[in-house]
């Protein structure tokens, strides 16, 4: 197993980044404004003003996008060390998708003018701004394999495999998740209906490989799972929701 994640505590307290050293993340902060963000609330919407940058200090956030009938795409979901905002040529006028806060959050948020003036005076923070680029391309390129390489059944086991490693806490006997996504987020997840999720997680039940703490999915086997999505063991930062 890559990581299982201990419970956290709201300590308040700046994380570090996989991508920026701790002399640039400074950088980076002393630009930001800092806020505590609810549950629940959008730090921005589809069609909004793309005008700012955003660090997560503490918590989570989740991207999606719209689709047909009401339904949405999860993307990503973000978590404490994240940069993400709007990178086409740092001129995107409008966001392209959802930015949801599914656990109290802190975010330090930054203009993209200000952003762009570190990346001018700065070389070696545009190299490592670079690098971040390179693993969201990495990072998306491998779950669009997950779907259109292993059909739905290898996708959900990817999504689950990718639950464990981003808010999987370990029991000893099972894996249960620190944040609750329901079946209808799963679908959303893969691409897929609420009625096929249910369908395959049951078939997964009756395997022993996932189980049911009332209305919580805990994974028993993670290595069935990693079978079915003929997992390549990527690093931590890219086997992740």
């Amino acid at each position: 197993m890559n990581v299982i994640h201990k419970e956290s505590e709201n300590s308040g307290t700046f994380k570090n980044s996989l991508f920026f050293s701790k002399a640039h993340l400074q950088k980076l902060r002393s630009n930001m404004n800092v806020k505590e963000i609810t549950q629940g609330t959008f730090l921005f919407r589809e069609g909004d003003p793309a005008t700012k940058f955003y660090f997560l200090e503490q918590g989570a956030v989740k991207l999606t996008k719209s689709a047909r009938e009401g339904r949405e795409l999860f993307i990503h979901c973000f978590r404490s060390g994240d940069l993400f905002g709007e990178t086409e040529g740092l001129r995107m006028k409008t966001n392209s998708f959802h930015a949801q806060c599914i656990e109290h959050t802190v975010v330090g948020i930054i203009n993209q003018e200000d952003l762009q003036l570190l990346l001018r005076d700065n070389g070696e923070f545009a190299a490592e701004f670079i690098r971040w680029m390179g693993w969201i391309q990495r990072f998306t390129q491998m779950k669009i394999r997950d779907l259109l390489f292993f059909g739905k059944t290898g996708a959900l086991a990817s999504t689950l495999v990718r639950l464990v490693n981003t808010f999987g806490i370990d029991e000893g006997a099972y894996i249960r998740f620190s944040v609750h996504f329901t079946n209808s987020e799963l679908a959303n997840m893969i691409g897929a209906t609420r009625e096929t999720v249910n369908r395959m997680l049951h078939d997964l039940k009756k395997q022993n490989i996932i189980g049911y703490q009332g209305t919580e999915i805990t994974v028993y086997n993670i290595e069935a799972l990693r079978e079915m999505c003929q997992c390549e063991r990527c690093p931590i930062e890219v086997c992740r929701l």
